[in-house]
C-alpha cells in the first residue's frame, strides 16, 4: 500500500498501495469495492454457531457441467447489421432535416390515392422537468416545476377537455407532500378519468448508457411504489424522449413491470431517416434472448429531431414554430416571434397549414394516427401559457373536426396509452426489432455528425460512487429487512424501534440514489454546482445506509437481542449505542473510501464479514491494521491463510517511497457461507516473527535501503522484465516502462500478447465537451493535450505541432523513470507503477487455487486529471485541458479487420458491435457499464470494470476502456461549461483470458449477430464481476462492554455465523438476488416499514463455450427452479406471491420460493409477506 501526500502549501499527497487493493490514496482512498451488497431472501432467520467444516478451504468445486439454454430470438430489424450500412454523410444532413423530395412525393402519393383516409390526432400536453441540469433540483421545484403542477390541477379542472402527461415520481412526490387534502383529491380524480397520465413512473427518467441494472430497477419500483401507496395508479406507457440514446434494457424493464407500450426519442439522425423511410417508426422491441417473444414492447419513435414543439407537427420546424402559442412578458424566442393567436381571420390558412403537417407525418407510419406533443423543458410554469395553448389550440380542434368534409379528420386532446389504443385498433401487425440505438447522433449545430459518446466516460468518479452507493444501499436493504423482521417477530421492542426509525433513512438513501440515475446526472452533464449537489445527496445516501448497515448487523449479532427489551442506550440516539464499526469510511462526498486502520488490543478484536450473495465465496478480504504481528484464526481456533503487505508514504519533496511503520494491510481467505455474517478473530502474535517477514517486498525508490524496514525485507527492483506469477498465469512486464507485454497461461501452455497502453485523444474545442466526443484530427496546439516533440514520435507540421491520428497520443512519459513496487506474499502477488501524479496502476494475481481469483488478473488505476501540474511536478510536460485519456489492450485475438466488440448494457446483457470506419473515433465509442471483450474462434480477453465507461475495439486484437475526460470548452448542448471539476478517480476491474471449451455459434469477429449464448459472459466472468460489484462488507466490533456479547455467554463469539437464509442448498449458481427491500407500510403508514418486502431474482445467462474456472464454490441448476430443493421453511413467512418486476401488480400466490421458474435471462419478483 503507498500513501501519498499532496503539497501545495503544505499539502500532502498519501497513495497506499495495496496488494489486494494495491493502491490506496488516502487523503481520498483509493478502495473502491469493500462495502458491497447483494440481495436476500427471508426464509427465516437463524442465528447460531457453524460448524466449521462446511469452509473447509481445502474443499474445491467444479464449474458447473450443465448449461441452461438461451434462448435465440429472430426479427424483421436487426439494429447492428442495419446500423452498419447507413449512409453517415448524407446529402440532406446540412439542411438539419431528412423531409426531402422523395418523402414528399410519397405523401402527395398517399394524399391523392388514399383521399378518403380519415386522419386521428392525438395531442399531448407535457412538459419535460429534469430534476438538476441547470439549476438544483429545489431551485427547478420552487422556480418552475412547483408552479407547473399546481397549475396543472387547477388548469386541467378548469378545462374539461384537456389532458396532460407526467413522468418524474420525484417531483410528483415533492408536489405531493405541500399540497393541500382539496388538490390531492383533485389530482386522484383526474387520473381515474384519464385526463393526467402518469407515463413510466419511475424516480426519474433515468439514463440508459450509465446505470447499473440495481439502480435502474431500484428507482422504477421507488417511483411505482410511491404511486400504488399514494395514488394507487399503475402506469401503462413508458416516456422515455431524453436520455442520449437508447438501450435494450429498459424496454425489458418496463414489460416485467406491466407496461404496455413506450416511447423514445433520441437516436442516431440515420435511423430517424431509415424508420420514416421503411415505416417502421411503431415496432415490436425484442430481446435477443426471447425466443418465446413475451418480452415484446410496442415501441413508437419520434420521428423527428427533438421533443419540442418545433419539431412534433410534421417536419417543417418553420411551421410548427408558429403553432407554439407561448408568448410571456420579457421572453424573446423564435416561437414567441412566429406564433401569432388564432383568430377568426386566420383560422382557415392556420388549420390548414397545420393539418398538412400531421398528414405529413402519418405518412411515415403504415395507419394513419398521430402523436403531437405539445411542450418542451419546464413548459407551462406560467398559468398563461397553459391559457395560450390550450385556447388556441382548442379553436383549431374545433374548426377541423367541424369541417369533416374538407379536412376528414379527428383532432383531440389525450394521452400516450390513447395514441396507442388508436393504433392497435388500427392495426396489429407491427415489425420487430432487436438491439438498441447506441451510438445517438444529431446534426443539430452546424450539419455534421455529433456523436454523443462523450458522457459515457464524463465525470467518472461519479459513476464510480455511485455504483459504490448502490452496494451500500444493497447491503443495508438486505440486512434491515432481515433484521427488522426479526426483532418483530421476537417481540424485541428495543431494536424494532430503532429500526423502525431508521426507515426514514432508508427511504431518503433509496432516493437520492434514484436521483442520481437521471439522465443529466450519472451521465456527467450537469453543471459543476448542481453536480455537487447531486454528489453531495449521493453522500448522504451513503452515510445514511451505512448507519442502517450498523444497527441492523448489530441487531442481529447482539446476544442481548432475544431477551433483553430495555433501552439500547438511547432510544433517539443510535451513534451512542452501535458497537459495530465500518472498517472503510469515506471522509468527504468527493474523496474516495479508504481503509480505517484497526488497532488489536491485547485481549484480539473481532470483525465480522458480511456476505450478501445467495452463494458460497471464497475470496481475499483486505482490512488496514496499525499492527504487523497480527494473526487470524476461526471459531475452532484454527489459523486462516494470511498476507500482511506494506504501506508507504511519499512527499513531494522527494521521489522516495517510505514505509509506513503504524500501517499495515492484511489480507485473509475468507470463506463465506451464503448470505451470512462471519466473525473472524485478529490478536497480537508478538512471539514469533511477524508474518510481514513472509511477503517479499522491492521498491526501486525506497527511502530506507536496510535489509529490514520495519517487518519488511525490502530489496531494489531488478533491471529488466519484471515477472508476476500464480499457479495460473505468469506475467510479463516491460523493463523500462514497467508496462504487461505478455501473459503465459499454464493451463493451456500458451503465452498470449497483452500489451498494455495509456493514451490520450486531443479533443476539438467547443465539439467535445460533457456530451460529446469530438477528436482532433486537424494540426493542433501542443497544450491540447500532447507532450514535447521529442517525446513523441507522431507527425508534426513545420510550427511544431502535432497531427494526431486515430491511434492517440502517449499519456506517459515513455522515457521517465516510474516509480514501482513489487509485492509477493503467500496470497498474492502484485506490481504498482506509478507514473508522476497523474496516473498509477496496478496489476495483482492471486495464489489461492480453492478460490476463484486465481483464474483472473486484478487491475487498478488511479488516474487524476484534478488541476494544473506542479510547476516542480514531471508531469508538467502534459496539460490535461481538452484531452480524453483511455487505456488500450493490444492483443494476439483475432476479432476481424473490422474489429467486432461486446459490451454490456447496463449489467444485463450483452451487445455486439462492429468498427464501421465511416464515423471515426467517437461515433466507434460504446458504453460499457460492467465488462467489454473481444474473441475469435479460439480465445476470448475479457475486462471486468468497476464502473461504467465508454469502450471501443478500434484495431483488430485491441480492447480500448475510457478513463476521465477534461474540457474547458462547453459543446453547445446546453449545459453551457466545460469539465474541470475532475478529482482524483479510481477504477478496479479483473482481465480473463479464456480458451474456446466447444459450442457452434458466431464466436469470431465476422459474420451475423450470432447466438446470444455465445455472446454472453462466461460463468466465471459473472462470477468474478459480481464480487468486483458486491464484495465483502467488513465490520469491526467496538469494545463497548455495555453492549458487546460477553464472553461468557456466547465463547467470545470465535465464529458466529448467522444464516440468514435457511436453506439445505444455497441458490443456483447462475441465480442473483437482486434486491430484498421492505416496502411502507401497507396500512397507510408509508413512512413506517411493514410487514412485506419485495424480492427481485435475476437468473443469468452465461456462456458456456468459454472459460474453465476452479474452485467455484456453487453449483448450476439445470431446471428453470430458482432453487434444486428449496423450501421457505419455518413458520416466520406467512405466504409468498409472484408479482411484476415492481410488486405493482400480483401474478399469483406460491407454495413457496422453489415453485418460482426462471429461466436464463430472466427477472422476476417474489413479494414476501411475514407473518
Amino acid at each position: 500500500m503507498i500513501k501519498l501526500f499532496r503539497r501545495r502549501a503544505a499539502r500532502w499527497l498519501l497513495i497506499v498501495c495495496f496488494v489486494g487493493i494495491p493502491i490506496f490514496i488516502i487523503f481520498n482512498s483509493l478502495d473502491f469495492g469493500g462495502n458491497t451488497s447483494t440481495k436476500l431472501l427471508h426464509s427465516s432467520l437463524k442465528t447460531r454457531f457453524t460448524d466449521s467444516k462446511h469452509r473447509n478451504l481445502n474443499k474445491v468445486f467444479a464449474p458447473p457441467d450443465t448449461c441452461p439454454r438461451i434462448g435465440e430470438a429472430s426479427a424483421d430489424i436487426n439494429t447492428l447489421e442495419v446500423f452498419k450500412n447507413f449512409n453517415f454523410q448524407p446529402p440532406w444532413a446540412s439542411l438539419r432535416s431528412f423531409w426531402d423530395q422523395k418523402f414528399e412525393e410519397r405523401y402527395l402519393l398517399r394524399k391523392t390515392k388514399h383521399k378518403n383516409l380519415p386522419l386521428k390526432v392525438f395531442l399531448m400536453f407535457w412538459s419535460h422537468n429534469d430534476p438538476g441540469w441547470l439549476k438544483t433540483a429545489e431551485e427547478y421545484y420552487t422556480l418552475q416545476t412547483g408552479p407547473i403542477l399546481r397549475n396543472m390541477v387547477k388548469k386541467l379542472t378548469e378545462f374539461k377537455r384537456l389532458t396532460f402527461t407526467w413522468t418524474e415520481m420525484s417531483y410528483l412526490s415533492m408536489y405531493w407532500d405541500r399540497a393541500t387534502s382539496d388538490e390531492k383529491r383533485v389530482l386522484k380524480e383526474l387520473i381515474d378519468e384519464n385526463r393526467l397520465e402518469i407515463t413510466t413512473g419511475g424516480w426519474v427518467m433515468t439514463d440508459e448508457a450509465s446505470v447499473h441494472l440495481y439502480a435502474m430497477i431500484d428507482q422504477l419500483i421507488e417511483g411505482h411504489q410511491w404511486l400504488r401507496h399514494h395514488l394507487g395508479v399503475a402506469p401503462e406507457s413508458g416516456w422515455s424522449v431524453d436520455p442520449f440514446g437508447h438501450g435494450a434494457t429498459v424496454p425489458y424493464l418496463l414489460r416485467a413491470s406491466g407496461l404496455e407500450q413506450m416511447i423514445i426519442q433520441r437516436i442516431h439522425f440515420a435511423w430517424k431517416e431509415w424508420l420514416a423511410a421503411q415505416q417502421a417508426g411503431d415496432f415490436l422491441w425484442r430481446q435477443g434472448w426471447d425466443a418465446s417473444s413475451e418480452a415484446d414492447i410496442l415501441c413508437h419513435n419520434m420521428p423527428y429531431d427533438i421533443y419540442s414543439i418545433k419539431h412534433t407537427c410534421g417536419p417543417h420546424h418553420e411551421i410548427c414554430l408558429a403553432f407554439d402559442f407561448r408568448k410571456i412578458h420579457g421572453e424573446l424566442t423564435e416561437f414567441s416571434v412566429r406564433a401569432t393567436e388564432i383568430d377568426a381571420n386566420n383560422i382557415r390558412d392556420k388549420a390548414t397549414t397545420l393539418v398538412e403537417e400531421y398528414r405529413r407525418t402519418a405518412s411515415l407510419f403504415p395507419h394513419n394516427v398521430v402523436l403531437v406533443p405539445v411542450g418542451d423543458d419546464f413548459r407551462f410554469d406560467h398559468s398563461q401559457e397553459w391559457d395560450q395553448q390550450f385556447k388556441n389550440y382548442e379553436k383549431l380542434v374545433d374548426y377541423v373536426n367541424g369541417n369533416k368534409d374538407i379536412y376528414n379528420a379527428d383532432i383531440k386532446f389525450g394521452t400516450v396509452k390513447d395514441y396507442f389504443k388508436a393504433v392497435r385498433e388500427w392495426t396489429k401487425d407491427f415489425p420487430t426489432l432487436q438491439g438498441d440505438f447506441f451510438v445517438y447522433s444529431d446534426v443539430f449545430s452546424d450539419g455534421e455528425p455529433a456523436y454523443w459518446s462523450g458522457y459515457f466516460t464524463t465525470r467518472p468518479f461519479w459513476k464510480s460512487f455511485t455504483r459504490e452507493t448502490e452496494a451500500v444501499l444493497r447491503n443495508a436493504e438486505i440486512l434491515y429487512t432481515f433484521a427488522y423482521q426479526k426483532a418483530r417477530q421476537a417481540n424485541n421492542k428495543r431494536y424494532e424501534d430503532l429500526l423502525k426509525l431508521t426507515y426514514k433513512d432508508m427511504v431518503i438513501s433509496r432516493r437520492n440514489l434514484a436521483a442520481f440515475q437521471h439522465h443529466d446526472a450519472i451521465t456527467g452533464t450537469s453543471k459543476i454546482r448542481v453536480t455537487q449537489d447531486f454528489g453531495l445527496k449521493l453522500y448522504e445516501s451513503f452515510t445514511r445506509a451505512r448507519k442502517i448497515q450498523a444497527l441492523a448487523v448489530q441487531s442481529l449479532i447482539d446476544a442481548k437481542s432475544e431477551s433483553d427489551n430495555g433501552p439500547l442506550v438511547s432510544k433517539y440516539s443510535l451513534d451512542d449505542g452501535i458497537f459495530v464499526l465500518h472498517a472503510r469510511d469515506r471522509a468527504k462526498y468527493d474523496q474516495l473510501t479508504q481503509q480505517v486502520p484497526i488497532y488489536v488490543q491485547t485481549d484480539g478484536r473481532k470483525i465480522v464479514i458480511f456476505n450478501s450473495h445467495a452463494h458460497r465465496r471464497v475470496e481475499p478480504v483486505y482490512v488496514l491494521v496499525k499492527h504487523s504481528d497480527v494473526v487470524v484464526t476461526d471459531s475452532d481456533g484454527n489459523p486462516v491463510r494470511i498476507q500482511v503487505n506494506p504501506v508507504w508514504n511519499m512527499t513531494k519533496g522527494s521521489p522516495n517511497l517510505l514505509v509506513s511503520s503504524t500501517q499495515y494491510e492484511l489480507i485473509l481467505l475468507a470463506d463465506l457461507a451464503p448470505l451470512s455474517l462471519t466473525t473472524y478473530y485478529l490478536k497480537r502474535n508478538a512471539d514469533q516473527s511477524p508474518v510481514s517477514l513472509k511477503t517479499s517486498v522491492y521498491c526501486n525508490f525506497v527511502g530506507n535501503r536496510d535489509a529490514v524496514v520495519d517487518n519488511f525485507k525490502v530489496q531494489i527492483v531488478p533491471d529488466g522484465d519484471v515477472q508476476l506469477e500464480n499457479p495460473r498465469f505468469r506475467l510479463l512486464f516491460s523493463g523500462n516502462t514497467k508496462l504487461l507485454k505478455r501473459v503465459f497461461d499454464k493451463r493451456s501452455g500458451k503465452e498470449r500478447k497483452v500489451q498494455l497502453q495509456f493514451g490520450q485523444y486531443a479533443t476539438a474545442p467547443y465539439q467535445s465537451g460533457a456530451y460529446l466526443m469530438k477528436i482532433l484530427r486537424k494540426p493542433v496546439h501542443p497544450d491540447l493535450g500532447s507532450i514535447p516533440k521529442k517525446k513523441v514520435e507522431q507527425p508534426v507540421d513545420s510550427l511544431g505541432r502535432f497531427v494526431p491520428g486515430e491511434e492517440g497520443l502517449p499519456f506517459i512519459d515513455p522515457n521517465a523513470v516510474p516509480r514501482v513496487i513489487i509485492t509477493s506474499g503467500l496470497l498474492e502477488s502484485e506490481i504498482t507503477v506509478i507514473f508522476d501524479r497523474h496516473l498509477l496502476y496496478s496489476m495483482r494475481v492471486y495464489h489461492a487455487v480453492e478460490s476463484p481469483t486465481v483464474d483472473a488478473i486484478k487491475f487498478t488505476t488511479l488516474v487524476n486529471l484534478a488541476d494544473k501540474p506542479d510547476p516542480h511536478s514531471e508531469s508538467q510536460r502534459f496539460n490535461f485541458n481538452g484531452i480524453d485519456a483511455f487505456v488500450r489492450f493490444v492483443t494476439d485475438v483475432d476479432n476481424g479487420e473490422k474489429p467486432v466488440f461486446y459490451s454490456d448494457a447496463n449489467g444485463y446483457q450483452m451487445m455486439k458491435r462492429e468498427k464501421i470506419d465511416a464515423i471515426k473515433v467517437e461515433g466507434n465509442y460504446y458504453p460499457a457499464t460492467t465488462a467489454a471483450f473481444i474473441q475469435d474462434p479460439s480465445m476470448r480477453f475479457t475486462v471486468l470494470t468497476s464502473h461504467s465507461r465508454g469502450v471501443t475495439s478500434l484495431r483488430p486484437g485491441e480492447l480500448e476502456l475510457a478513463l476521465d475526460r477534461r474540457s474547458k470548452s462547453d459543446d453547445s448542448r446546453g449545459m453551457g461549461e466545460g469539465v474541470t471539476d475532475n478529482v482524483l478517480t479510481r477504477a478496479d476491474g479483473w482481465l480473463l483470458l479464456e480458451e474456446r471449451s466447444g459450442g457452434g455459434g458466431d464466436a469470431g469477429g465476422g459474420g451475423g449477430a450470432g447466438k446470444y449464448s455465445d455472446v454472453a459472459l462466461s460463468f466465471p466472468a459473472q462470477h468474478l464481476s459480481d464480487g468486483l460489484l458486491y464484495a465483502p462488507a467488513v465490520y469491526v466490533l467496538d469494545t463497548a462492554e455495555d453492549v458487546r456479547p460477553k464472553a461468557n455467554e456466547m465463547d467470545f463469539l470465535p465464529l458466529l455465523q448467522v444464516e440468514l437464509l435457511q436453506r439445505s442448498e444455497p441458490l443456483s449458481c447462475d441465480v442473483h438476488l437482486l434486491t430484498l427491500r421492505t416496502t411502507a407500510d401497507v396500512r397507510g403508514n408509508f413512512s413506517e416499514p411493514g410487514k412485506e418486502a419485495l424480492m427481485v431474482v435475476q437468473r443469468k445467462g452465461f456462456s458456456c463455450s468459454y472459460g474453465t474456472l476452479s474452485g467455484v464454490p456453487c453449483a448450476v441448476v439445470e431446471t428453470a427452479a430458482v432453487y434444486s430443493n428449496a423450501d421457505l421453511g419455518e413458520a416466520q413467512v406467512d405466504h409468498v406471491e409472484e408479482t411484476t418486476l415492481t410488486g405493482m401488480e400480483s401474478r399469483g400466490k406460491l407454495s413457496g420460493i422453489s415453485a418460482l421458474k426462471l429461466g436464463p435471462m430472466e427477472l422476476k419478483s417474489l413479494k414476501i409477506s411475514f407473518v
